[in-house]
């Protein structure tokens, strides 16, 4: 609670330094958790973390009065179900044109709620669930979180592997070291990897020419200096492949161009088994975890 009041409050002082006329207006997403690192069920997890956020924006909004504060969240937890589609994260879109009607109503004009509603109507034609989602069936009397369909923790911590790797590179090519399965889930998984122009595989040995639309080399046919980053693209041998990568780049393990997957990671990334079926493409009962 209390690193989050000084988060909001450094923020506000930062905001008020640029526009010191500033009308701000704070409220909590009631968009649950879908996972968690902590040793408990999600639902519990997400419990304490929507507390803590709401206590939080209570406090700051008690030492500055003039914060308003919008019930955005209790607007749609006392809904309950009702408020969520089916997949009990995303709140329908008849719900959130309301909010934003009422909200218009205080805070502006009421009219672009019309759009907005519109707008929610559109997206969710087009809403899909993510390609290794899973709807798998849970018991109504449990306690479980995790309804589905879902992304585990596992794509979402290699989709932020990714950025970093995008964010040392600048604008050269990346390249994944590592060939097999974990590469393929990455790939699709990431559709990043595969439109990113230059990016390659390199494998050792190299059975195919290309995984996925994206081009698979050996290190010895690649100079490494055009290669801004290294992702060491691997679940199982980590550490052999990093220091392979480090052989190609003419660099120490700990170059800061190559990117590890799971280094210093505590514990399992992946939902526990009765939460979630993992899915990758034709693999998908060899990869359950």
């Amino acid at each position: 609670v209390e690193e989050n009041v000084e988060n909001l409050t450094a923020f506000y002082r930062l905001l008020r330094d640029i526009n010191p006329e500033l009308q701000l207006v704070v409220t909590v997403s009631p968009v649950p958790l879908l996972a968690t690192f902590r040793d408990m069920d999600c639902e519990v997890a997400n419990t304490v973390s929507k507390a803590t956020l709401r206590v939080a924006v209570d406090r700051f909004c008690q030492v500055h009065p003039e914060v308003v504060y919008f019930p955005s969240y209790e607007l749609v937890t006392r809904m309950g179900r009702d408020a969520y589609l089916e997949d009990g994260v995303h709140v329908k879109p008849e719900v959130v044109s309301r909010i934003m009607s009422a909200f218009m109503e205080h805070f502006g004009d009421a009219e672009p709620a019309k759009e907005t509603e519109t707008k929610l109507v559109d997206d969710q034609a087009d809403f899909v669930p993510a390609p290794n989602a899973k709807r798998v069936g849970i018991d109504s009397s449990s306690w479980h979180a995790l309804r589905v369909p879902i992304a585990s923790l596992a794509v979402v911590y290699r989709r932020e592997v990714w950025r970093r790797a995008e964010a040392i590179a600048g604008e050269s090519p990346i390249a994944l070291y590592g060939g097999g399965r974990h590469t393929r889930a990455m790939i699709e998984q990431v559709p990043e990897i595969a439109a990113r122009p230059g990016t390659i595989i390199l494998d050792d040995k190299v059975s195919e020419t290309e995984i996925m639309g994206v081009p698979v080399r050996t290190p010895d046919d690649v100079d490494p200096e055009a290669y801004g980053a290294v992702v060491v693209s691997s679940d199982s041998i980590q550490a052999l492949l990093r220091e392979r990568a480090s052989i190609w780049l003419g660099a120490a393990s700990t170059d800061t161009r190559i990117v590890g997957m799971y280094e210093g990671v505590d514990g399992q990334i992946l939902p526990t088994a009765d939460q979630v079926v993992w899915v990758s493409g034709e693999e998908a009962e060899a990869d359950q975890r």
